[in-house]
C-alpha cells in the first residue's frame, strides 16, 4: 500500500470514527437516561397500585358492614377520591426518552417551534453537502486524483461536518427556549 492510499484511508476513517464514537456517546447517554427514568417511574406505579389496592378493598368491606345508603354513597364518594389520585400520580411522571439515532438526526421528539424546524432544514442540508463532497472526496482518491485535490475536499467535507454540528445543536437549543 502505497503512501497515498494510506493518508487517503486515515483521512476517510477519522471523520468515520469520529462520528461512530459520537452516536455511541449518544447511545449510552439514552440509556443511561432510560435506566433512570425508570427508575423514577417506578415509585409512582407502585404507590398508585398499593393506594387501588387498599381501595378497593376498604370499598369491598364497607360494603360488607351494614350501614345506610347515605353512608355508601360518602364511603363512594372517597373511595373514587383515593382512585384519582391514584391515577393523578401515574400521569404525573414524565415521558420518557428518545430513542438514539432518531434524536440524532432531529426525528424525536416533533419539534414544535419554528425557528428549530428551519435549523433542521439547514441542518439537513449541511450534512448531505458533508455526504455527498466525502463520497466525491473518496472517489477521487480510488480514481488517483491529485492530492491537493482531494486533501481540499476532505476540509471542505469537515467544514460541512462541523457545520452540522452547530446547526444541530442551535436546533436542540432553539426548540428548549
Amino acid at each position: 500500500m502505497s503512501q497515498d492510499s494510506v493518508a487517503i484511508v486515515a483521512a476517510v476513517l477519522v471523520p468515520v470514527a469520529t462520528a461512530a464514537v459520537g452516536a455511541l456517546g449518544l447511545v449510552v447517554k439514552d440509556w443511561r437516561e432510560g435506566r433512570a427514568y425508570a427508575g423514577r417511574r417506578r415509585p409512582p406505579f407502585e404507590d398508585a397500585a398499593r393506594q387501588v389496592s387498599f381501595a378497593v378493598e376498604w370499598w369491598q368491606a364497607r360494603q360488607t358492614i351494614s350501614s345506610p345508603s347515605g353512608d355508601l354513597d360518602e364511603a363512594r364518594t372517597r373511595a373514587l377520591a383515593w382512585l384519582d389520585e391514584a391515577s393523578a400520580l401515574v400521569t404525573q411522571t414524565a415521558p420518557s426518552p428518545g430513542v438514539s439515532v432518531r434524536r440524532l438526526l432531529l426525528l424525536a421528539p416533533p419539534l414544535h417551534d419554528r425557528l428549530a424546524k428551519v435549523i433542521r432544514v439547514g441542518f439537513y442540508l449541511t450534512l448531505a453537502m458533508m455526504i455527498f463532497i466525502s463520497t466525491l472526496a473518496t472517489a477521487a482518491a480510488l480514481a488517483g486524483s491529485g492530492a491537493g485535490e482531494v486533501s481540499w475536499s476532505y476540509v471542505w467535507s469537515a467544514v460541512f461536518g462541523a457545520l452540522s454540528l452547530i446547526l444541530r445543536y442551535a436546533t436542540v437549543a432553539a426548540e428548549a427556549r
